[in-house]
């Protein structure tokens, strides 16, 4: 409910924050009963016994808690939100521990008193040892052995460790076995390439502003393409090319369609090669019309116009969005499987760079490496 009142969610990091808490409260709790029990075992009044917890164990827990909070609290220096957010519920979390210890704590043991008067014997304290007792007296009376014991196991897994290694990527927080996961490593493995992309978000005025750089943007990448850094590029220019290349095109199509490209001549030397080969021309009109209408284009094609029908505004919304008074488009870079799993491309870090401010590289081995370096970061300054 905290969480609520003050993030509204919870994210990956710091949504391990109630098995943190589960850990560190459940010692107050234990050192407080523990000493009520002793007290009650000793003869002490309900009363007595409770005072006495609350005021030697209780500075305790108060110390203990505050300390414990401090050291959470630490992390609200970081740059790294979600380690920012589960230092800081951690630690409240730790406080409200404390007050529930300090105050809900004894009304549970006075109600449980209340609850059982009619037994005769003072409340005991049992503990599982599962077969400890036996372990700490061998221990006791063979202590070389067990020595010895230890730092061969010690050497042994300390030369294991050697072998472990960090993985820092996001993705590894994916669940295991989720069949939407194995089926995409199923086919990147049968295709020779992954679903794994890297953004270029674009940002500008204007639509055309946006796209023009959309085009300059998917330019470079596939020479990075040609360089075998990356497997391909997709962009809006393959829905909308920019303004400047489809003037180009108009001035071609329309000096074509003088020539090579007139729709009744086009239609008349497939019709008699329809006839040589004995076929009827009726079952290929809809394609010629199709194909009169393409060649015949003399407008640029617009925004507005796919916008207007849904299929089309659907396949443009992967591209190109308008965000309040700015617009946004997307150019997807796809690296070879498996290759740049922890960071970017340099070759792509210095295209992005390049193409200025209004351009933002991301995804997931993007994420991936900021997070590392903030993490490491903040654990030198922290």
């Amino acid at each position: 409910g905290f969480s609520y009142v003050v993030y509204g969610r919870l994210s990956a990091a710091t949504s391990g924050v109630a098995a943190l808490l589960i850990g560190l409260g459940i010692d107050f709790v234990i050192v407080s009963y523990g000493r009520f029990v002793e007290e009650r075992q000793q003869g002490k009044s309900l009363e007595a016994a409770l005072a006495r917890m609350s005021g030697s164990c209780g500075r305790a827990v108060v110390i203990g808690a505050i300390t414990s909070a401090a050291t959470f609290y630490a992390f609200g220096v970081t740059d790294f939100t979600g380690l920012r957010q589960m230092g800081f519920l951690t630690g409240t979390g730790i406080l409200f521990c404390m007050v529930a210890v300090l105050f809900l704590l004894p009304a549970l043991l006075t109600w449980s008193e209340h609850r059982h008067s009619r037994r005769d014997s003072t409340p005991r304290l049992f503990l599982h040892g599962f077969g400890s007792a036996r372990v700490i007296r061998y221990c006791v009376h063979h202590p070389r052995p067990v020595l010895v014991a230890g730092l061969v196991v010690t050497l042994g897994l300390g030369y294991l460790a050697l072998d472990v290694r960090f993985e820092d990527s996001v993705r590894s927080m994916r669940p295991e076995g989720s069949p939407a996961v194995e089926f995409r490593e199923e086919v990147a493995k049968r295709f020779g390439s992954g679903f794994e992309s890297m953004m270029l978000v674009i940002r500008g005025e204007t639509s055309e502003q946006v796209l023009e750089l959309a085009d300059v943007a998917a330019s470079r990448a596939r020479q990075l393409v040609d360089e075998g850094v990356l497997t391909g590029v997709d962009s809006v220019a393959a829905v909308v090319p920019p303004l400047e290349r489809q003037q180009e095109v108009l001035a071609w199509l329309e000096e074509a369609r003088q020539g090579d490209l007139e729709p009744a001549r086009v239609r008349a030397a497939f019709g008699s090669a329809l006839l040589e080969a004995g076929l009827r021309l009726e079952p290929f009109e809809p394609g010629l019309d199709l194909f009169e209408r393409a060649v015949s284009i003399a407008e640029p094609i617009r925004i507005e116009e796919l916008e207007a029908s849904p299929q089309t505004r659907r396949l443009l919304e992967r591209y190109l969005r308008r965000d309040g008074d700015e617009w946004q488009t997307v150019v997807y870079l796809y690296p070879p499987p498996k290759v740049w799993r922890r960071q970017p491309p340099p070759q792509v870090v210095e295209l992005a760079d390049e193409l200025g401010p209004s351009v933002i590289l991301t995804g997931g081995n993007v994420v991936s490496s900021r997070l590392r370096e903030s993490i490491l970061e903040d654990a030198v300054y922290g």
